[in-house]
């Protein structure tokens, strides 16, 4: 069991999942910051006696870099640890499993049971001789699925095949790469933790079951088949990230996905006019006007595969750099004070909210703001709203472009611990040093998860190409 979060409340998260905890062999926690830490000591000494470990591990970017708290090369000032996920190993009809829980609760009390959040969850077979990428295999030779057009295929498959022939990869079978297994690897990486140790406690020579031999945990990620995967990992990593690397985190990631499983389906679409896009988020960064410009460019499905974002970045109002405003292009989500004061936390549930005043009220943003509930969804007959959002404080965070009015559909669909924020999605900034003057880098000061859905990643699922019709539309 590995979980990653960024506040956790140890004490309440052994009260609501003990014993069920001590069922795992090994535990790895990674955390940003901790309550409840006598908790911590309880669950070791619970395993005591026993061959199982629990293990904790906090991370902080703005510490030394290459420590026990900051396993990067560098040191990012006001970085934090931000990733919300759970992969876990379990056994069922004789089968071992990967579940991957990607979702935007901090481990706590009020998050848990009082707020608004989200989850995405998937479970992945071990993999055998005859199903790695096996269902990605039969719905391309089956001729059903769309082709993807991918501009940075070349370059990802350079840089697989010089990995491959640098290091050992973990792979039980030689096999093609799947994307959501490469992207997790990728991210994993960054946390630089390199124990090689037993992940299970039981001895198996069925290639049904997880081997209990020592290995590191990205071959222990490698083990099991992320082919039928129907989301696209979007991961933030602190650092300053080059060329080589930066189309792989924040923004330039998410614009990745929506090149290669949205833009190929609008080819042949009539659509002139961008739909705006609907960010929903718990926290908002100190935002400029031209990063959130840079940032709708390289989002917006419609427009984003005729923009540079590395090497013509500037963002604008129309009639300086033939930019829309900003009111037609996006809308921000955000609760009211009055929403806050009625959900059933109170102002006490505004914490998990935050945002200065400085940030909230720049001139430029003003336009975009949205209520989170319907103005009749105070009223418990209004049927406005059935899954009572308004009594619970969001702390979800989604990015959503819509469909054109008369299709009523969703092009795209981002759950994720991103914020509207610089430090999460990313900067592109001019290299500091003399030697590399016009060379960009990715600046990121958090690390951050989400998952991009699509009708064409759902369609994945789907070996035998029925998925072509999938739509996602919005509930009513």
């Amino acid at each position: 069991l590995l979980i990653f979060n960024f506040l956790i409340d140890f004490e309440y998260l052994l009260e609501k999942l003990l014993p069920d905890l001590l069922q795992f062999h090994r535990v790895v926690v990674f955390y940003g910051s901790a309550s409840g830490t006598e908790a911590m000591d309880q669950w070791r000494q619970l395993l005591a006696g026993t061959d199982s470990t629990v293990e904790f591990i906090q991370l902080i970017p703005s510490d030394p870099p290459r420590s026990r708290t900051n396993p990067l090369s560098i040191k990012v000032p006001y970085g934090v640890h931000h990733t919300k996920m759970f992969l876990m190993g379990y056994e069922e009809n004789n089968q071992s499993h990967c579940r991957v829980v990607v979702h935007t609760a901090n481990l706590l009390l009020g998050d848990i049971e009082y707020k608004t959040q989200g989850a995405y969850c998937q479970e992945f077979p071990l993999k055998t001789n005859g199903n790695e990428g096996s269902s990605k295999k039969a719905s391309q030779s089956n001729g059903k699925m769309p082709q993807v057009v991918n501009p940075y295929k070349r370059k990802r498959d350079e840089a697989n095949e010089k990995q491959r022939a640098t290091k050992d990869s973990g792979c039980p079978f030689e096999e093609e790469d799947v994307p959501f297994e490469e992207d997790l690897v990728t991210y994993l990486e960054s946390y630089q933790y390199l124990t090689r140790q037993s992940w299970c406690s039981t001895s198996s020579t069925s290639k049904r079951f997880l081997s209990n031999k020592p290995m590191s945990w990205l071959q222990l990620i490698r083990q099991y088949d992320y082919s039928s995967a129907y989301a696209v990992l979007i991961p933030s990593v602190p650092g300053r990230h080059k060329d080589d690397s930066y189309h792989n985190f924040g923004y330039l990631k998410l614009r990745q996905a929506i090149i290669e499983w949205v833009c190929p389906h609008l080819q042949n679409s009539k659509q002139t006019t961008p739909q705006p896009i609907l960010c929903q988020f718990s926290s908002i960064g100190s935002l400029s006007e031209k990063w959130l410009n840079q940032f709708l460019s390289a989002v917006d499905s419609l427009s984003t595969q005729n923009i540079d974002p590395i090497n013509n970045n500037s963002g604008g109002r129309k009639g300086k750099d033939n930019q829309p405003p900003l009111s037609s292009r996006m809308k921000i989500i955000w609760p009211t004070t009055d929403e806050i004061r009625r959900s059933i936390e109170g102002y006490q549930g505004g914490g998990s909210v935050p945002g200065t005043v400085k940030n909230l009220s720049k001139d430029f943003l003003q336009p975009l703001y949205h209520r989170w509930s319907s103005r009749n969804s105070r009223r418990s007959n209004s049927g406005c709203d059935p899954l009572k959002t308004a009594r619970h404080i969001p702390h979800i965070k989604t990015y959503v472009q819509p469909s054109p009015p008369n299709a009523n559909g969703i092009e795209w669909l981002m759950l994720t611990s991103h914020n509207l924020s610089m430090a999460a999605w990313g900067q592109l900034q001019q290299r500091s040093d003399s030697y590399s003057a016009n060379e960009k880098v990715l600046f990121i000061r958090h690390w951050e998860l989400g998952v991009f859905i699509s009708p064409a990643t759902l369609a994945e699922m789907d070996p035998d190409g029925v998925g072509n019709d999938i739509c996602m539309t919005p509930y009513p």
